[in-house]
Parts: C-alpha cells; structure tokens; sequence
C-alpha cells in the first residue's frame, strides 16, 4: 500500500520459490496483485495456489466460479459473481459477509459494503482485521463510517494526501 507493490511481489515470489507449500505468501500475492493497477488472473491464480494449499474446498469451488466470470466479462462481471455467489450461500439480510462487503466496494457500491462491515462490527467478525490493507476496500478509505469502524477494530489504513 506505500507504492513498493513490485518489490514486495519480488520478495513474496522468492519465499515462494523457497517454500512452495507455504500458504501465507501466495495470499499476500494475490492481495498485492489487486492494488492500483489490478492485476486480476494474478489475483485468481494466487488464491487458486492459497486454497489448495489450505484444503478449503469451499474456496477452490468459488474460485472454479469466478474464473469463467472473469474470462467472459473482465473483472465486474467476477465480482458479481462473487457477490451473488456469497447472497446464495448467506441469504439472510443479518449473515452479511466480509468477502460481500469487499465486492460491493469494488463494484462502487460503498453504501452497501458499508452496512455489511458496520454488521460485522457489531458481530465482533474477526475477518475485520485485515480491513486496513485489503485493497478492494481502498475506495472506503477516506469515509468517516469505514475511519469509525477501523477505529473499534483497531486498525488503521494508510491514509493518501
């Protein structure tokens, strides 16, 4: 996030290149890979690699959704399908998601990624903690709500002047 995006992708590739079972680093890649500008198979073949290191079917079963998503219509059509993949799995207005709530911010739908992670808050959801580096909530980042709910959290996103 401080603009050093190709050097910390060289350092994670090299861990990678070290370690090939290790998990953490093909995470850290695929979220690097969806800074400004967003690199979005990078970001599929990363959290393809972190899934199945992780044994998370659930997660290698959505990712196998969104890749046609993407390859037919760029990455919108790929988050649309997260979304409505994620309101099919959690269809209660009260089970809002984190994964929901980062879609809805990049898709420009600040309002309703606002609410979910308001939601979250109030559901004390650990996946909050990483709301700070997560670039798909990056366009949240100067709204007085998302200050708010990084402050309960306790954490703080780089601010840009």
């Amino acid at each position: 996030l401080s603009g050093h995006r190709n050097e910390a992708a060289d350092l994670l590739q090299e861990i990678v290149n070290e370690d090939p079972s290790s998990a953490s680093p093909h995470r850290n890649l695929a979220n690097i890979s969806m800074l400004e500008p967003r690199d979005v198979p990078r970001y599929l073949d990363e959290s393809h690699r972190f899934a199945n290191l992780r044994h998370d079917p659930a997660q290698i079963k959505l990712l196998d959704e969104l890749d046609p998503a993407f390859r037919s219509g760029g990455a919108p059509a790929m988050w649309r399908a997260l979304l409505a993949e994620e309101e099919r799995n959690h269809p209660s207005p009260n089970d809002r998601t984190y994964s929901m709530a980062a879609a809805e911010a990049v898709l420009g739908q600040k309002e309703a990624s606002l609410h979910d992670l308001a939601q979250l808050l109030a559901r004390h959801d650990l996946s909050l903690t990483g709301m700070a580096v997560d670039p798909s909530l990056q366009v949240l980042h100067d709204d007085p709500r998302f200050i708010a709910i990084e402050s309960a959290v306790g954490v703080s996103a780089p601010r840009h002047e």
